[in-house]
């Protein structure tokens, strides 16, 4: 014997389904098909505001990957809190990156200025060895930050959790 209802096979003095718990009075000879089944459930089909609310964490997540908060505001944030707290993280992290890389590139132009190697003749040649280490130093340091920070929002925003980010985080304008 199989149930009426989920098609699960039943022995032949059971009362209801151990499965679905729907009741035994009738039952099928056969085993309901999964194409019976699809038959059987309506579809209903979702407007464009269902998917866009029904996925939101898609745009939580990419909130956090450079520019494409802007994703964010433009579709996922009108209703939902959640995305505008992400999508303000992640634009205070991308104005906190274009500093970063101002100030980089500055100290960058200092650094090679300072440590130049220069020939007999006067003529610049490169940067020296601890030029360059140094130089690697602050691209790592600025960087790797950068990348820790997309990372840990991207954690919280998969986790459906709103914590701040550190240091930056309470200065999110977009809420």
């Amino acid at each position: 014997m199989f149930c009426k209802e989920c098609g699960s096979k039943l022995s032949e003095n059971a009362k209801f389904c151990s499965k679905c718990g729907a009741s035994c009075g009738e039952v099928k000879k056969e085993k309901t098909t999964k194409a019976e089944k699809v038959e059987k459930k309506e579809v209903k089909a979702l407007t464009k505001d269902e998917i866009i609310a029904g996925d939101t964490k898609v745009f939580k997540i990419v909130s956090y990957l450079g520019i494409l908060w802007i994703l964010g505001i433009f579709c996922g944030s009108k209703n939902d809190p959640k995305v505008r707290f992400h999508v303000g993280q992640g634009i205070i992290l991308t104005i906190a990156l274009v500093a970063v890389s101002i100030v980089s590139a500055i100290l960058t132009a200092v650094i090679a200025s300072l440590f130049t190697v220069q020939t007999w003749l006067g003529i610049n040649v490169g940067v020296s060895g601890v030029g360059l280490f140094l130089i690697g130093l602050i691209n790592l340091v600025c960087y790797g930050a950068y990348i820790f920070y997309v990372v840990l929002g991207i954690i919280n925003a998969a986790k459906d959790r709103e914590n701040k980010l550190p240091l930056i985080g309470n200065l999110a304008f977009y809420k």
